[in-house]
C-alpha cells in the first residue's frame, strides 16, 4: 500500500481532471440522493466538462427527469445513447426515452391546471436509481437500497457498539491483582534469596 502512493500521486498530477471529476461526480450522488435534483444536474454536468464520460450525460437526464423537465431529460438520454451506443443500459435508456416522450404528449394533451389553480404544482414522479453506470466504470446495482437502509447494516452497527463498549468496560475495570489469583512465594516452597 506504501508503494502504491507516489503512484496515486503521479496519476492524479498527470490527470487532475479526472479527480476533480469524481470529487464532482461524488457530490452529485449526495445531492441527488437528498433530492437537490437541480444542483445535482450542475455538478454532473460540471463532471461531464472535465471527464467526457457518457453516463453523466445519464446521469443528468435523470436529475431532469426527477423535476418533470422531460423534454431535457430525453435530450440527455439522447446524447448518453449517442455517445456510448453499446452501453448495457441501452433498452432502459431506450424504455426511459419513450416514457419521457409520453410525458410530454400528456403534458401537452392535459389542460393547464395551474391556470385554473394557483396553489397547484408539478405532480411528482417517483425516482429511480441516480445512476446507469458510475464515473470508475462499475454498473450499480439496479432497485437496491443503499447499504444504510438495510436492517441488517443497522444491526451490525449495534453489535459492534455493544461489543466496543462491553470491551471498554472490561478493559477499564479498577482491579489491583488483575485476574490471576496472587501468588505466595513462600507456600509455594521457592526459597528466596
Amino acid at each position: 500500500m506504501i508503494a502504491a502512493a507516489p503512484l496515486l500521486v503521479l496519476l492524479a498530477a498527470a490527470d487532475p481532471g479526472a479527480a476533480s471529476a469524481r470529487a464532482l461526480f461524488d457530490r452529485a450522488e449526495v445531492k441527488f440522493n437528498l433530492g437537490n435534483f437541480e444542483a445535482a444536474a450542475a455538478d454532473y454536468q460540471a463532471a461531464y466538462e472535465l471527464d467526457h464520460r457518457p453516463a453523466l450525460l445519464f446521469d443528468v437526464g435523470q436529475c431532469y427527469r426527477n423535476l418533470g423537465n422531460y423534454e431535457r431529460a430525453r435530450f440527455y438520454y439522447r446524447r448518453f445513447l449517442t455517445l456510448d451506443p453499446r452501453t448495457p443500459a441501452r433498452r432502459d435508456t431506450e424504455k426511459l426515452i419513450d416514457l419521457m416522450s409520453k410525458r410530454l404528449d400528456e403534458q401537452g394533451a392535459k389542460p393547464d391546471l395551474a391556470a385554473r389553480d394557483p396553489g397547484a404544482g408539478p405532480v411528482a414522479t417517483p425516482s429511480f436509481a441516480p445512476t446507469a453506470a458510475r464515473v470508475d466504470g462499475q454498473a450499480p446495482q439496479s432497485a437496491r437500497p443503499p447499504v444504510y437502509r438495510r436492517v441488517w447494516f443497522w444491526g451490525a452497527v449495534a453489535g459492534v457498539v455493544a461489543g466496543g463498549v462491553a470491551a471498554g468496560l472490561l478493559l477499564s475495570r479498577d482491579d489491583p491483582h488483575g485476574s490471576l489469583a496472587s501468588i505466595d512465594v513462600r507456600s509455594a516452597g521457592v526459597a528466596a534469596r
